[in-house]
């Protein structure tokens, strides 16, 4: 009997974090982020765990996310001992089927480039690579202090972040709330205003840096960072307002994932942003059977 004929998929609980830890140890080189969302996800219902079970061991698991109808997948993990035996398709193909039975019209991920196999997996089984990225990170104590800052100010309620991020110019297909990148109407505008406040030159209001506290999303305390209509010297003078704003920035990181060749990694660059991960996100459309 093959061996996916043996699987029991079932839906992750709490009590399973212990194996997904073991699960995970040598992912992200031992820095793997699901075990210590696993919790948190599971008891505000954030989004849906499954995991593939052999003779009480879970040897697979996954996240998936619904937004409107499109749908995000993460945290697709094989136990190193029991990788290439089909496991990983197994668990897409399921992926797919829910949100088949959900009415997600679009699924997608993201990998990093370097992930060949996860890219092969993914485009073999109708996935196109659509969105190249690249992860930027920046420790918040090394942020620069502005000696002659602009004036800025922050806009906190969710109403006025939606009007001003709808009105706004811009032209991106996908924006991520976290690591999630969903398409740019009406949906995701109103989620992302509910976890996200803006820094807002008094000079220049047409610029906005939205920031989305990682908290919101059950994970640390970092922050990621989207930025629109900006210079690299109202971005650095933006940077330092918001950690005058908020000095425990220093005790944290401060992220965005620009895409690749754009104006707003080159900022980034300039800033002191360190570059790491070259990141890709794939897309599927679903058929309805």
């Amino acid at each position: 009997m093959p061996l996916i004929d043996k699987l029991l998929i079932r839906d992750g609980i709490e009590s399973d974090l212990h194996q997904i830890s073991d699960l995970c140890k040598n992912i992200w080189d031992g820095h793997d982020f699901l075990p210590s969302v696993w919790n948190n996800w599971i008891e505000n219902d954030v989004g849906s765990f499954v995991v593939a079970e052999l003779k009480n061991q879970i040897i697979g698991v996954y996240h998936s996310y619904i937004l409107g109808s499109d749908s995000w997948l993460e945290t697709l993990r094989v136990n190193e001992s029991y990788r290439r035996q089909g496991i990983a398709k197994y668990l897409l193909d399921d992926y797919l089927e829910r949100s088949r039975y959900l009415e997600a019209r679009n699924v997608r991920l993201v990998t990093s480039t370097k992930n060949t196999a996860s890219r092969t997996l993914f485009t073999s089984n109708g996935f196109d690579e659509i969105l190249y990225s690249q992860y930027c990170s920046l420790d918040g104590k090394y942020i620069k202090s502005a000696s002659d800052p602009m004036e800025f100010y922050i806009i906190d309620d969710s109403d006025e972040i939606y009007s001003i991020m709808k009105n706004s110019l811009i032209k991106e297909d996908l924006i991520p709330l976290w690591w999630r990148w969903w398409p740019t109407n009406s949906i995701t505008l109103s989620e992302f205003s509910k976890n996200a406040f803006l820094i807002i030159p008094k000079l220049k209001p047409s610029s906005f840096i939205a920031v989305q506290p990682s908290k919101n999303f059950g994970y640390k305390n970092d922050y990621q960072i989207l930025f629109f209509e900006m210079s690299t010297n109202i971005f650095d003078d933006a940077m330092s307002f918001l950690q005058n704003h908020d000095p425990s920035i220093a005790l944290n990181k401060i992220f965005s994932i620009p895409k690749v060749n754009s104006q707003q990694l080159n900022i980034l660059g300039e800033s002191g942003f360190k570059q790491s991960t070259n990141l890709v996100v794939l897309e599927r459309t679903l058929n309805s059977t």
